[in-house]
């Protein structure tokens, strides 16, 4: 599968967001801001499939996942301007979830975009990973309750990632070739965790 831009990813209010789709048949869900994620309709062309969208009035990051032939790939377009807040993943672990479902519900009557961070600590990482020690005491999984949340509210979410330092003090070290490595692990586990979430938009 192959994703072509027909348009800039930067748009004004108002235009029409177009990408054309190479291969088999996509099925593609869009998150726009302030909205339930809604399936797009790609209709059939000459040279593939073209996904249009016009309901465009509202400012914001609006966010396609397209799946076909058991991929996922994400394409974004950003009309008009980004009204962001930064959501530490540890709220999600408070009170089963809701401090973080009031925080993103309250700031989608304003913003489009949540930035999921502190995501690992010398602590352990605040999602079931595979590669890194898990912080103690993790019984749910918070990125699941925020990026839940955020796609029910219409509101993207971007992913803030470091490594997984082994003291706090390492946590502003200035990352060498391990650290690297370690973020770019890091940065794979979250992708194949969770892509295939409307909501998610990137990192």
């Amino acid at each position: 599968m192959k994703v072509i831009n027909l348009s800039g990813l930067k748009a004004r209010a108002g235009e029409t967001l177009r990408f054309l789709v190479e291969g088999p048949p996509p099925r593609v869900v869009l998150v726009s801001p302030g909205e339930a994620p809604r399936q797009v309709l790609a209709k059939k062309t000459s040279t593939g499939y073209l996904v249009e969208y016009s309901s465009t009035e509202r400012e914001g990051l609006y966010v396609f996942t397209i799946t076909s032939a058991r991929r996922t790939l994400k394409r974004w377009f950003l009309v008009g301007d980004l009204v962001m807040d930064w959501v530490p993943a540890s709220f999600a672990l408070r009170d089963e979830g809701n401090r973080a479902g009031e925080v993103i519900s309250a700031f989608s009557e304003v913003g489009n975009v949540v930035v999921a961070h502190s995501l690992c600590s010398w602590r352990g990482a605040l999602y079931p990973s595979r590669g890194f020690p898990i912080e103690k005491g993790l019984e749910s999984d918070p990125l699941d309750v925020i990026l839940r949340t955020s796609q029910a509210k219409g509101v993207a979410v971007l992913f803030s990632y470091h490594w997984v330092p082994r003291r706090d003090v390492d946590m502003w070290v200035h990352p060498g070739p391990k650290e690297i490595a370690s973020a770019k692990r890091m940065i794979t586990e979250l992708h194949a965790l969770y892509s295939s979430y409307p909501s998610m938009a990137g990192f």
